[in-house]
């Protein structure tokens, strides 16, 4: 089976943090993570944790989740089962030998060329 990757790392940017009120070195560890895929417009974050790598796998899994990441997921997997985009299959319906225009005459409905 073929794998296809509509997403990488690199399409995402990664921020580290640390929460709450620091002295010398209380929260003084960024291991926070914030995920933002600017594509989509999705972001997550990952609190939970006191190890960064397992605030950053929850961040990635609550940003899947989004809906907007969903959405940009649906519309990406669509691109490919068709090989066009939303704009080239909206603009190829709208091509005039799909429409059918009327207008109102004395009364009834006429097409108009």
């Amino acid at each position: 089976m073929k794998k296809i990757i509509l997403a990488s790392k690199k399409d995402f940017v990664i921020e580290w943090f640390s929460n709450g009120h620091g002295g010398s070195n209380v929260n003084a560890h960024k291991n926070l993570c914030r995920i933002k895929h600017p594509e989509s417009g999705a972001q997550a974050q990952g609190t939970t944790h006191r190890e960064s790598n397992k605030n950053q796998k929850d961040a990635f899994d609550a940003l899947t989740k989004t809906m907007a990441f969903q959405k940009w997921l649906r519309l990406k997997l669509d691109e490919l089962r068709t090989g066009e985009t939303l704009a080239e299959r909206v603009e190829k319906q709208l091509s005039p030998r799909n429409l059918k225009v009327e207008g109102l005459q004395d009364g009834q409905w006429v097409e108009v060329e």
